[in-house]
């Protein structure tokens, strides 16, 4: 099962547990997205905690912010002949990536916070 949906990954695979329990879904792999996308960002982790809740394993994942694409990227197995496969991925330094580090972004929000306080009485 392949998801690239701009924010719902978390609702399908939600609505894919009885597949997965029944054995229809063996691999799923899932594009997450950057929270001004998706609209959460903590969609990634969410994913792989339900993947888990599901009994998946991770074979391979790279967060948005390690991405050089721009997508966080989840690959894992719900087939326990599976548990020893892991890819080793590539990701991107803080530098290389598509969209700012959390670092950045924080501060960012932070100016913002900043600014909107400085204008009450």
């Amino acid at each position: 099962l392949h998801l690239d949906i701009q924010g719902a990954e978390l609702d399908v695979l939600e609505s894919c547990r009885q597949l997965i329990a029944d054995g229809r879904i063996r691999f799923v792999v899932v594009s997450t997205h950057h929270h001004t996308i998706s609209g959460d960002p903590q969609t990634h982790q969410r994913c792989i905690d339900l993947v888990r809740d599901l009994g998946g394993h991770v074979v391979a994942e790279h967060t948005v912010l390690e991405s050089f694409s721009g997508d966080g990227l989840l690959v894992a197995s719900f087939d326990d002949a599976d548990r020893d496969v892991r890819i080793e991925l590539s990701r991107a330094r803080t530098t290389e990536a598509l969209f700012p580090s959390g670092e950045q972004e924080l501060e960012r929000f932070r100016l913002a916070y900043e600014e909107l306080r400085s204008r009450l009485p």
